[in-house]
């Protein structure tokens, strides 16, 4: 499994690596070429590991995704007038929830601080889902993870969900750090996939 989006080109890329333990070994060294300078990689075991890791690992970043777009949908509803901006700003000194995901949050709101030209469609590539199926199948309690996948799907359709801020910061934050496309409104003319 490869992560790290399209900065990982610049950043080195995350490898998340299964299979023959042999063949592992024997091309560290390319490994090591496309992780620098700051990505790495690791072996998890056998054929499969490697994009298990990396599919748990999309399904993960769902649910970070959206509780960011949910905590900053509560910004945008506040009476306070707040400028989300600098609240990525802020939170990218020091808090808790500091991080990668919080940069790609200031880079979208760097660009469009009310997200208003963003209509709330957010893609899904599949993995979400299979790491929703692999934890029902195990027995594991997933429900932040199965209720941003939720959110998704009712994304493609319901206009109350499309027209949140959530939505749309998702949908934003998906653009900045993978280059997926944008549903964008198009003034007078509905949404445009770009």
């Amino acid at each position: 499994g490869v992560s790290g989006g399209v900065h990982a080109l610049e950043n080195g890329y995350p490898l998340m690596a299964g299979g023959d333990v042999s063949a592992y070994r024997y091309i560290t060294t390319i490994l090591d070429s496309l992780a620098k300078p700051n990505g790495g990689h690791a072996y998890f075991g056998t054929g499969g590991a490697g994009h298990f890791v990396k599919m748990v690992h999309n399904g993960i970043e769902y649910g970070m995704m959206q509780a960011l777009g949910e905590g900053f949908g509560v910004f945008d509803k506040s009476p306070y007038n707040l400028d989300l901006l600098e609240i990525a700003k802020l939170y990218q000194k020091g808090t808790i929830i500091s991080g990668f995901l919080m940069d790609q949050a200031k880079n979208a709101l760097g660009k469009d601080s009310i997200l208003s030209s963003i209509e709330g469609k957010i893609d899904a590539s599949g993995e979400g889902e299979w790491t929703v199926a692999e934890a029902k199948k195990e027995g594991v309690p997933i429900e932040n993870i199965e209720q941003s996948l939720d959110f998704r799907r009712r994304s493609q359709t319901d206009q109350a969900v499309q027209d949140s801020f959530a939505a749309k910061m998702v949908a934003a934050l998906r653009h900045e750090f993978g280059g997926h496309a944008l549903h964008r409104l198009v003034r007078g003319h509905g949404a445009k996939k770009q």
